[in-house]
This record gives C-alpha cells, sequence and structure tokens, in this order.
C-alpha cells in the first residue's frame, strides 16, 4: 500500500501476469510528460541502473538542467514500465513513444544492458488498402481508389471509353456496353456451374489476388467475347446440353467378308462435333495406350494428339478389325492437333493393325530406274532389289536403303549401254562384257561399279536367274596395305576425353577388345554375364564370339548400367547402350550411328584404326594366328594379315605375285 500523498496510477501502463498471451496486438502508445509523474512513486525493477547511467551521461556532457533530468527520468520510467511482461530488456521501438530525449534513454538503457534490438513492427493489411473498389466494389486489395483490374480499363480509355452502362446505369469505362463489374457478372452467371447467380442482385467477389480475371478478345465488329475459364465453362455446359452420343453406324463388322478392297478413305470431311461414342472394347483400348506409355516411361500428356487419333479412327472404325495405317496417318495429317506418335506400334502389339508398306525415297528411286531399263533387265534388278532388302527367297541381312540406292545408280549406266548394244538380257553377259564396263570408268567409280555388278549378279545368281556368276571372275589389282599402329600421344588418356559414362564404355569396348562400332550399338543386356565377367557378341552368319572382361572394362560396363537403371528405370528396350530417344523408343530401336560415331570424333581417333592398333599390338606378342583368331574372332585371313605387318621378317615375298 502506498502512503498518502504518493502516486501510481494504474490506468498508465497496468502491470501485467507473465506468461499471459495477449488476444489482440498492440497498436502503441502515445505518452505525454505528465504520464511519467503519474508513476514516479512506483517501485520499477532496474531503474536504479537507468537512472545512474543518465547521471554519468550528464556528468560527460557537462549538463546540469533540472529540466534535463526531469525528462530524461520521466521517459526512463516510462520505458520500463512499458516492457512485455517477463521481458526485462526494453524493445528499441517502443522508445517512439516516448515524449522527449529518445536518443539519450535509449543511450543509458544500452550501457545498462537493458536494450533489445528493435523488432520489425506489423502493419496491418488493412491499413494500406481503401476497402472496397469504386468500379467493381470488390471488398479488400484495393491500394488505389479501384483495383488492378478496373484500373487497368480506367488508363485505356481508348479501348474502354467512359460511358454509362446498360446494366447498372453507372458512368464507367465499359466494354461492349458493360462496366467492368457487369461484365463480370454476367460471365459468371452465363454459364452458371456453380449456382453463383442471384435474383435481385449480385455475388460480389474478393480483390487482389483473389479477384476473379476477366480476358475478352474482339470477334467481327465491335462484339466482345469472353475467353479462359469462362470460356471453359460455357463449353463445359454445351456438351452437357448436347444430346448422349451414338455408336457409329459405320463400324466393321468382322463377320462380314469383303468383296474388293475400298480406295483410301477421304477424313478431311470428318466433323468433330459430332463424334461417336466408344465401344467397350474401344474403350479398353485407349486406356491399354495410356498404360502401354507408362510401361515405357513416357508421359501420356506429351501424346494428347496421338489419343485423339485413336478416338476418331476407333470411334468411327470400332476395334473388331485390324485398322489400317493408311487411316491412321490420313487422321494424323489433318491437323497440328492430330498426330500418331507411338501409335501405330501400340496396335500393332495388340494386332490391331494392318501395316502400311511404305518405301524410302532412296528405294522409290531404285525402283524408278529398274522400271527404266528393258523387260528382262527390270525383272533383274527388282530382284536385286528385293534380295538386299532382305525379302528374297532366302533370308539375309537388309542392307541400308542409301545403299541400295547407291548399287543400283552405279549399275544403271552399264545396263542402259549393254541394251543400247542388244545385250538385253543377264544371261547373255559374259566376263569380258563386265571387263569393258568396268574398264571405260574412271577414278573411284572404277572399283564402285565393279562392286554394284558383283552384288547384282551374285544376288540373280542365288535367286537362279542366271547359270553362272560372269562377275566373280573380274577383279581389280590394287595396294595390299598393311595395319598400323597409332602414335602414343593418340592413346595417352583417351578414357579420360570421353565425357559420358557411355560413350567411355563405346570406347574402351573397342580399344580393349576390339570390337566394331556396329556390334557395340547392338549389344543386348542378356548378352552380359556379370557373374562370369562375360560379353557374347552376335554376329550374323557366324559363330558368337565370347569376350572376356577385364578389370577396366567390367568398371565400365557397371557405372554405365548403374546409370542406365537410374535414368531409365523402366524402359522396355533391350539393347545394352541407350539414348533419350531410344530409351523411350516403343519400337526399341538401338543407338544410331552417329551416338557411337561422337565419341571418336570428339577424341580425334577413328574406331576402325583404333581397333586395327589393338589387334596389331596383339599380333606382335605372338606369331600364333590362332590365338588372334580366338581372342578377337577374327577370320584366318584376316588374323594372317596382322600377323604379316607385325613381323614382317618371318614371311619371305610370294615369286608368281604381279
Amino acid at each position: 500500500m502506498l502512503a498518502k500523498g504518493q502516486r501510481d496510477d494504474e490506468d498508465v501502463c497496468p502491470p501485467q501476469i507473465p506468461g499471459q498471451l495477449a488476444l489482440f496486438r498492440d497498436h502503441g502508445r502515445r505518452f505525454s510528460s505528465k504520464h511519467g509523474g503519474m508513476i514516479r512513486d512506483r517501485e520499477i525493477e532496474d531503474l536504479p541502473l537507468v537512472l545512474d547511467q543518465l547521471r554519468i551521461i550528464a556528468d560527460q556532457r557537462g549538463v546540469s538542467s533540472a529540466g534535463w533530468f526531469y525528462d530524461t527520468w520521466q521517459g526512463a520510467r516510462l520505458a520500463l514500465a512499458s516492457r512485455e511482461p517477463g521481458e526485462r530488456r526494453v524493445g528499441a521501438e517502443m522508445l517512439a513513444d516516448l515524449p522527449k530525449m529518445h536518443p539519450t534513454i535509449a543511450e543509458a538503457l544500452k550501457r545498462a544492458g537493458l536494450l533489445r534490438p528493435a523488432r520489425p513492427r506489423l502493419v496491418l493489411a488493412s491499413a494500406f488498402t481503401r476497402g472496397s473498389c469504386e468500379h467493381c466494389l470488390a471488398w479488400n486489395g484495393v491500394v488505389r481508389r479501384v483495383c488492378a483490374g478496373c484500373h487497368h480499363w480506367e488508363r485505356k480509355p481508348h479501348h474502354f471509353p467512359v460511358s454509362v452502362c446498360v446494366r447498372c446505369c453507372r458512368e464507367l469505362p465499359t466494354s461492349a456496353g458493360h462496366c467492368r463489374r457487369c461484365r463480370l457478372v454476367m460471365a459468371e452467371t452465363a454459364s452458371d456451374l456453380s449456382g453463383a447467380g442471384m435474383v435481385g442482385g449480385d455475388q460480389l467477389w474478393f480483390g487482389g489476388e483473389f479477384a476473379p480475371l476477366l480476358r475478352t478478345v474482339k470477334h467481327k465488329g465491335t462484339e466482345v467475347g469472353v475467353r479462359g475459364r469462362f470460356e471453359a465453362k460455357a463449353k463445359a455446359v454445351r456438351e452437357v446440353a448436347q444430346p448422349p452420343r451414338e455408336v457409329s453406324d459405320h463400324l466393321i463388322d468382322p463377320r462380314q467378308q469383303g468383296l474388293f478392297r475400298c480406295p483410301e478413305r477421304d477424313w478431311t470431311r470428318l466433323d468433330e462435333t459430332r463424334r461417336p461414342a466408344l465401344t467397350e472394347h474401344a474403350m479398353q483400348v485407349v486406356a491399354g495406350f495410356t498404360s502401354h506409355l507408362r510401361s515405357l516411361g513416357a508421359d501420356p500428356k506429351q501424346v494428347a494428339s496421338s489419343f485423339r487419333t485413336l478416338r476418331i479412327v476407333a470411334g468411327h472404325l470400332g476395334v473388331e478389325v485390324p485398322l489400317l495405317e493408311a487411316d491412321i496417318r490420313a487422321v494424323a495429317a489433318l491437323s497440328d492437333s492430330h498426330h500418331h506418335a507411338r501409335l501405330p506400334h501400340y496396335l500393332q502389339q495388340l494386332g490391331l493393325l494392318e501395316p502400311l508398306n511404305l518405301d524410302s525415297a532412296d528405294v522409290r528411286h531404285a525402283r524408278e530406274l529398274a522400271d527404266a531399263l528393258p523387260t528382262a533387265f527390270a525383272t533383274a534388278v527388282h530382284t536385286w532389289i528385293r534380295v538386299m532388302a532382305g525379302v528374297g527367297t532366302r533370308p539375309s541381312r537388309a542392307l541400308k536403303d542409301r545403299t541400295i540406292h547407291a548399287y543400283v545408280s552405279r549399275a544403271h549406266p552399264v545396263l542402259s549401254d549393254w541394251a543400247s548394244v542388244g545385250l538385253e538380257d543377264p544371261r547373255a553377259i559374259t566376263s569380258s562384257d563386265i571387263d569393258r564396263a568396268v574398264s571405260a570408268q574412271r577414278g573411284a567409280n572404277t572399283r564402285a561399279t565393279l562392286c554394284s555388278l558383283r552384288s547384282m549378279f551374285r544376288a540373280l545368281k542365288r535367286e537362279r536367274l542366271v547359270f553362272r556368276d560372269p562377275a566373280r571372275a573380274v577383279s581389280l589389282p590394287g595396294p595390299n596395305t598393311l595395319p598400323r599402329p597409332l602414335a602414343t600421344d593418340q592413346l595417352r588418356g583417351l578414357l579420360g576425353q570421353a565425357d559420358t559414362a557411355r560413350d567411355r564404355l563405346t570406347v574402351g569396348l573397342v580399344a580393349v577388345h576390339a570390337l566394331t562400332r556396329f556390334e557395340v550399338r547392338h549389344l543386348l543386356l542378356t548378352d552380359i554375364d556379370l557373374t562370369r565377367g562375360r560379353l557374347t557378341i552376335r554376329r550374323p552368319g557366324c559363330l558368337d564370339h565370347t569376350v572376356y572382361l577385364d578389370e577396366l572394362t567390367w568398371d565400365l560396363l557397371r557405372t554405365w548400367l548403374a546409370e542406365r537403371s537410374t535414368r531409365w528405370p523402366s524402359t522396355t528396350n533391350p539393347h545394352l547402350l541407350l539414348s533419350r530417344q531410344t530409351a523411350v523408343n516403343d519400337s526399341n530401336a538401338a543407338l544410331s550411328d552417329l551416338s557411337t560415331k561422337k565419341p571418336f570424333m570428339a577424341i580425334g581417333v577413328r574406331a576402325s584404326a583404333l581397333r586395327a592398333d589393338r589387334i596389331l599390338d596383339e599380333a606382335k606378342h605372338t606369331a600364333d594366328p590362332i590365338h588372334l583368331i580366338r581372342v578377337f574372332g577374327i577370320a584366318p585371313n584376316t588374323a594372317m594379315h596382322y600377323l604379316r605387318a607385325a613381323h614382317p621378317a618371318q614371311f619371305r615375298p610370294d615369286p608368281i605375285a604381279p
């Protein structure tokens, strides 16, 4: 209890309970000089420490005025009394509430260890806003007189002229006779899926980041339409209002046999607004396409246009019989929104595709050259093309389309010359005719023409269109070049120059085990036996070759397999080496030739030269051709060729060689 005459007004900074959380935020105090005197007799903790520091500051500054001591002492008393409950230090932001002497009191508190750094004062969001927008009546988030959307209309009078709104009769910026608020209300209630329409009133909305957006676009003349979500809502309403779709009347019945093959369908007159409903089987096929893409690690959203093509073809024709690839390609060619990516291979796996036999431009040109020849030669060249394409009477390895075109284009002038002199049958061609035709060529065309004629007559002999091969006895003299080793500086740090794990494995297989780039590209995961450290090389037409992996190659292979499983864990491609394209390719294609060529281009060494250097280095350590055959799987003549280059002193010159 205070004695009579002592002052301690409880209305000024009343004591608070420590640990009690405040329900409302403190908006700050505004003290005056008399408030300090109203609590002059209150016992305030730490006040003597602050007063001692004020006396020291006064002595340092040479101050002896009673007014200075009165103002600073009263301010220090108010600062300590306004502390938060349980808080010993005074916040620097609270000193702004004192009437006078803020810096001096802050210095005294700091010296006494009672000053806390200022906390950022939070200002209510409502302090920055002006309430509702004057134009669209959007509540909150309005910094200016109007919201951001209405301000955009207001500052473009040439697009949104000020006039009386037809609907609310206010004079505001308008578009098509309506203000922005009325346009929003009309757009929201035109397709009222959410039930926002009201009778006798309009639903208001929040402003700021929650405000609805209105995108308008001019159509014809002054007519203005809305876009964005309003357009989507209108589309959804139209779809709901449409009658249920019916199954197509043109579904192909598998029990109905065709009398003749119909010409290609014209899909350019397709009306997608009247798309037929899918049968139950067709819906299963469409749903299976999603699972097929995910099994390949592809995103179905990336091929949404292929789904559109599948729904159109399956809806109009059904999936009870195989679909023609020509129809799928015709629908995919309608626009940029129609595609057939990954679709033919999926349907082929289900047995629902009748593929379209499409020749490349090279093969078509080769067939055109054959058609320009006399009948006997034309038949022979067409047979030759089928053999090179791997579809002869006996299966064989198919050549590339550009190789087929190159062979036919080189042989075509010779066949035309023979036809002009009366030799119109391949069976009438002799070795002398071939020798004269080859001798008439110049430069590199000489050997290229002979190779083409040899290939043609070998294929005709195999297909039994000629009794003998006249090109077999024709040969051209050429230098017998021996392999030469690479320079040491070219081989130093070879693997370190490769950037990726795939490139290092490619270079390692060629440099250590003398594999060709073709063999590396076509390696399969099933060819690897890591437990035994073996790698099987499949060579068409020859016995499989087994490679015993050394420690270096085994580490490179294991590193690549770890990266392969991490980047493409769900790929179904069986090949060992993959790229971003082949990993998700549903045709399980092998790596491109350029992908295996690039690492050797980067290190400046040809793969064939690196392979020859490896075999030659092994031949220098042995004179046994059987050893080279077993290690590298090469032919006996090839092994002797490398031994002759490695040990020239052990081989005498052929006395009857030209």
